[in-house]
């Protein structure tokens, strides 16, 4: 797409820093940027480079909160397997020197509906991801249903499963899970009520599950009265009693709207 920045600048995004290399480890990035954003919050922030939109992104926490898990990037319930794929993505992109820039949108607008206060961030942040759905967003990473789909001979409405979420998944959404009995049992993970706008709302609906960092497996979302379960069934159950005990607690990441992944 043409004229990419100057689309986030007439939207009301401003450059407040950029990427660089760590003076201590040359595979390392590292994030300058104004003291006085890096308090801020709710907010959508976007990497850029040679004016292409690399990845749009929206954070609750601060934003210095958020660019030190990109900075340290690892794989861990910390940081997540998001925060890893971007650091490296920036890392090559400076190597190969180019600038990557980091830009900002806050919420000066301050919106209500019938008294309540809407976030500028949340309401933007799918359409945005949309409008700049290009093979360089790195936002689609997850994109690869298409291959799965088929290598499963599953015959799934794209359009359709679109349709049944709120809003996008790619912004790093970690939980704790604790292994109750039933969880423990029967290879469930319980989805919270802050997270069950991610995921779809009808049941049925095909997943993809990866535990740690082995091969993906393709288990469904069931509904129950307002909860959300995913069965993973057998492997789950394996992994569970193979590496935990009775309410011990796991990671779950909320990858994308359809891609999920376990962690100790």
């Amino acid at each position: 797409m043409k004229n990419e920045l100057n689309i986030l600048k007439k939207i009301g995004f401003k450059e407040i820093g950029c990427w660089t290399i760590s003076n201590k480890d040359s595979d390392r990035i590292n994030y300058v940027i104004d003291d006085e954003y890096l308090s801020e919050k709710d907010l959508l922030y976007s990497f850029v480079c040679d004016e292409i939109v690399y990845y749009i992104g929206k954070t609750d926490s601060t934003l210095k909160s958020r660019m030190t898990n990109y900075k340290a990037g690892k794989l861990n319930g910390s940081a997540g397997s998001t925060n890893k794929y971007v650091h490296d993505k920036i890392l090559n992109l400076i190597k190969n020197d180019k600038k990557v820039i980091i830009y900002i949108l806050l919420d000066c607008e301050k919106l209500k509906y019938h008294g309540i206060n809407i976030s500028l961030a949340s309401g933007l942040e799918l359409n945005l991801i949309k409008s700049f759905n290009t093979e360089e967003l790195w936002n689609s990473r997850g994109s690869s249903t298409n291959k799965k789909d088929k290598k499963l001979h599953l015959n799934i409405d794209s359009k359709k499963i679109s349709n049944e979420f709120t809003n996008d998944s790619n912004s790093n959404k970690i939980f704790e899970l604790i292994l109750r009995k039933e969880y423990y049992n029967k290879g469930i993970i319980q989805i919270p009520i802050r997270f069950q706008n991610d995921i779809p709302k009808s049941g049925g609906i095909p997943i993809s599950l990866i535990i740690e960092s082995k091969e993906p497996f393709y288990p469904t979302i069931t509904i129950s009265k307002q909860n959300r379960k995913i069965n993973g069934k057998a492997e789950l159950i394996d992994w569970y009693q193979n590496n935990f005990k009775l309410n011990d607690k796991v990671n779950v990441e909320i990858i994308s709207e359809t891609e999920f992944r376990v962690f100790k």
